[in-house]
């Protein structure tokens, strides 16, 4: 991969364009005021004018795309941001790192909740896996109770769910056959308790503890946690 030049450094194909002209230019000064000299003026500068539109574009589309770290979905990197900041079709935002914007004060690794609505475009599903219940779990160990909170689009009000987990023998769910579904496994569009799920040896993968919110036989969303 080439080296990326400095930030503020003149791009190399500039280099190359004002090299290539500046012969020219030195060659017309020498014979005086020629009027070739005035359009090898306009020339340099309509390049340097534009190298430094092109530098000043790219900055800005690398800025628009920056995603300030530890949320889903993407937040643009900003001095502060809230919740009235943040577009619905965003809500509500899973917090995963150092929260530089204060969106989960009560650290449930939930912020900008909707009160009564469900997930918007850019965040249709989520899961969350809490001990205590109103807390987002750190780590757990065989014994563990963990609750399992989610949520899902408004348009999947009334659809049965099951919450999963992969082992090595294959996918493991509650409940059981989704014909056999018992009421309550049941999405309300919206954030909601979606169980509970019993931590032991068998559950930990590797180390790690991850549960699944399966749709209509997709997997829409999930969540783990480390075993020591």
């Amino acid at each position: 991969m080439a080296a990326r030049a400095p930030r503020g450094a003149v791009p190399a194909w500039l280099q190359t364009v004002v090299l290539d002209l500046r012969p020219r230019f030195d060659d017309a000064l020498a014979r005086g005021n020629h009027p070739r000299v005035r359009v090898i003026r306009v020339l340099l500068a309509i390049t340097v004018c534009a190298g430094v539109a092109v530098e000043v574009g790219a900055s800005k589309r690398s800025a628009l795309k920056a995603c300030a770290p530890g949320y889903s979905p993407c937040l643009r990197v900003s001095p502060d941001l809230d919740c009235d900041q943040i577009s619905e079709a965003s809500k509500p935002v899973r917090v995963t790192g150092a929260d530089r914007y204060g969106l989960d004060r009560d650290r449930d690794g939930l912020g900008c909740e909707l009160a009564g609505q469900g997930g918007g475009a850019r965040s249709p599903w989520g899961l969350i896996l809490r001990k205590p219940p109103r807390k987002e779990a750190t780590s757990a160990k065989p014994g563990d109770l963990l609750t399992v909170v989610g949520w899902s689009p408004a348009s999947f009000k009334g659809t049965n769910y099951q919450l999963c987990q992969k082992r090595p023998t294959g996918l493991v769910c509650l409940p059981g056959p989704m014909p056999k579904q018992p009421l309550g496994f049941v999405l309300e569009g919206r954030v909601q308790t979606l169980g509970t799920w019993r931590v032991t040896r068998l559950t930990a993968v590797g180390g790690v503890l991850r549960v699944i919110l399966r749709v209509h036989k997709k997997l829409r969303a999930s969540d783990s946690v480390q075993i020591p």
